[in-house]
């Protein structure tokens, strides 16, 4: 290797190799060509690129550094070298290194993304928006560029711009994960901020100061529980701004909740006639889906059991098929292992999964998996679908059952039309359903019987001595997603707190961001302590979700009620039923409404001890003993 020809042709070997991503095999050719050229700039920089690829920022920022002394200008070196530092954790490095390159060369995309990289590190995110914005227009195809960019949207409190740039990484590349990991929370995020009356998407609305006061006016109505209210309000914004989005998307689903599906639908078809960005459209898309399958369910009553009982079964030992889905430990999967737990001392019960996957907590709970290639189906005596969404295999067409129910606990009348379309078989008997709350059955039109999801009250009771009156503690618990929780939540908490009253909340780190500095909040995950422990911790139970998701029953809430809590929850919920406002607990529209409550609870003991005495008695009277009779008999039948 002693002339000119010899080491040209060796250098493009290594680079082939290097491409070909055999990195320490170029480093070997490379070392060579260095023996004999100790200070050849393009040598030094490619061990440096050898060394990032296979994980070795610190050696790879010694060999770039170097090779830079002989080539100061090349603005991939700089580049490189920013890739290197970033790994190392040494941002504001980074940030310079970028700025050496694009002063070279101002139009170099990876660079501009680089630099976005290192200023979000560094918390600057308007910069590194502005970086990641200029990289996106130069480089259109760069699924990478597009979801960082999407991540410094979210930072900002732009998740609808956040979704945009997730779905155009997608659109590049389907399986960009960071895009697939983030695009389930910007949508969620961007669906909430049409309901926030102080979002401030709603100053780019084209609209006089006094028509955006009214439908500020309106969403409070809404998101309060006022329907009536609220949908006067939006349909008279859309006399006076006929093609105004938001108050078009608001009018349908105050319209879906009050019973009113066509006109709800008659909106959605009018917006869907519109060129919508993609946060809108997925609130269009999900209601108007809801509000044509609400209309169409009113023609399948005659699939719907409505008559007197099924004849009694015929033998003794007939099974009732429970079939669910057990992925996660959430209210559905508890109210079918509950239910089954009950029911097995007075029937035969199989438990059923629709798809591998058991949560963990379940294993061992005797869940049989539907294999119809192993000739594993439910077959013969009663069929019960606990939640509407599980798909029903073609396996169903063969099976013979006196009965079939479904329950339907979720909000998605989609699903429930689906279900009974699958199980309403020419020859099988017409589909029960069994209601999660009085106002679900209501919501449908179509006849059933409710039924509570059931709590166990051995493990979900009062602690022995365990009143505090010294104490006053309150809390709440639920899956830790942000729609479990209402517009207002972060300045309502935050209230409380300013009060000097301690907040515990567990499935509420999504708030860590906005509520996770304040003294006297605690956020705990999921799971981070078994239920009933963290219920006893508490000393008042208070509970609201987001507008958009009413919760259909509210488990919690009756675990609460179990443990002896007073519970101070919102009017617009399934659980709302069986709740004596000022006897066995609270409901509120307002958040002043609740602060109020609260007030009044923390100043009064006895008040506090009376109500969550009557709280238990009431889940007692629902679950206990003979209580539960009416349910399981049901089943039973």
């Amino acid at each position: 290797m002693t002339t000119a020809n010899s080491l040209a042709a060796a250098f493009e070997h290594a680079v082939r190799l290097l491409e070909n991503n055999q990195p320490d095999a170029a480093r070997y050719v490379f070392r060579q060509i260095l023996a004999v050229v100790p200070e050849h700039p393009d040598v030094l920089h490619l061990l440096g690129v050898c060394d990032l690829v296979e994980g070795k920022p610190e050696q790879a920022a010694g060999w770039i550094r170097q090779s830079l002394a002989g080539a100061p200008s090349d603005p991939v070196r700089h580049n490189n070298l920013a890739v290197a530092l970033i790994r190392l954790g040494r941002f504001e490095e980074a940030v310079e290194a970028t700025g050496q390159a694009l002063a070279l060369h101002a139009d170099y995309a990876d660079a501009l993304n680089n630099r976005g990289s290192a200023l979000a590190e560094l918390g600057r995110n308007a910069e590194a928006l502005e970086a990641y914005t200029r990289a996106a227009a130069l480089v259109e195809d760069s699924a990478d560029v597009h979801a960082n960019k999407g991540h410094i949207h979210l930072r900002l409190g732009q998740p609808r711009e956040a979704l945009d740039s997730y779905l155009r990484a997608l659109a590049i590349d389907a399986r960009h994960a960071p895009a697939l990991d983030n695009l389930s929370q910007s949508s969620h995020l961007a669906t909430l901020s049409y309901f926030d009356p102080d979002s401030p998407y709603l100053a780019g609305c084209p609209v006089a100061p006094a028509s955006l006061d009214d439908f500020r006016g309106a969403c409070r109505l809404l998101n309060d529980g006022h329907i009536g209210r609220a949908a006067s309000g939006f349909e008279a914004l859309l006399q006076r701004h006929p093609d105004w989005i938001e108050a078009r998307l608001l009018a349908a689903i105050v319209d879906y909740r009050r019973g009113e599906f066509a006109l709800g639908l008659a909106h959605c078809d009018r917006l869907a006639a519109k060129d919508l960005p993609p946060s809108p459209q997925a609130i269009l898309d999900d209601y108007r889906s809801r509000l044509s399958s609400a209309l169409r369910l009113q023609a399948l009553k005659g699939s719907v059991h409505s008559g007197p009982a099924p004849a009694p079964r015929q033998a003794r030992d007939e099974v009732l098929h429970l079939v669910c889905d057990f992925p996660r430990r959430a209210g559905t999967e508890l109210r079918c292992l509950d239910l089954a737990a009950r029911l097995r001392a007075h029937v035969r019960v199989e438990v059923w999964a629709t798809s591998p996957g058991i949560h963990e907590s379940f294993v061992g709970q005797g869940i049989r998996l539907i294999d119809p290639a192993a000739g594993e189906v439910p077959d013969g005596g009663t069929l019960a679908v606990i939640g509407a969404w599980h798909p029903i295999g073609e396996w169903y067409g063969a099976a013979r059952f006196r009965r079939v129910l479904v329950v339907y606990n979720v909000d998605q009348p989609n699903h429930l039309e689906s279900a009974i379309r699958a199980l309403a078989l020419p020859g099988k008997p017409p589909v029960e359903i069994v209601y999660a709350s009085d106002w679900m059955r209501e919501q449908t039109g179509l006849p059933g019987r409710f039924e509570p999801s059931p709590v166990d009250l051995q493990r979900f009771r009062p602690q022995p001595g365990g009143f505090r009156p010294d104490r006053f503690v309150v809390g709440r618990l639920s899956r830790d997603l942000h729609y479990k929780f209402h517009v207002g939540a972060p300045a309502f908490f935050s209230a409380l707190a300013a009060r000097g009253v301690p907040v515990r909340m567990m499935g509420a780190t999504v708030l860590a961001d906005v509520l996770g500095a304040i003294p006297g909040i605690e956020l705990m995950a999921v799971e981070a302590q078994p239920a009933e422990d963290f219920l006893r911790s508490l000393d008042c139970f208070v509970y609201r979700t987001h507008s958009y998701f009413p919760e259909p029953w509210g488990r919690v809430v009756t675990e609460a009620m179990a443990t002896g809590l007073p519970v101070v929850a919102h009017a617009a919920g399934g659980f709302a039923q069986i709740i004596e406002h000022g006897r066995n607990g609270f409901l509120f529209h307002s958040d002043a409404e609740a602060l109020s409550i609260i007030d009044a609870l923390r100043a009064s003991p006895g008040l506090r001890r009376s109500v969550g005495e009557a709280a238990r008695a009431s889940v007692e009277a629902l679950y206990a003993g003979s209580s539960f009779d009416r349910y399981w008999q049901f089943y039973a039948d």
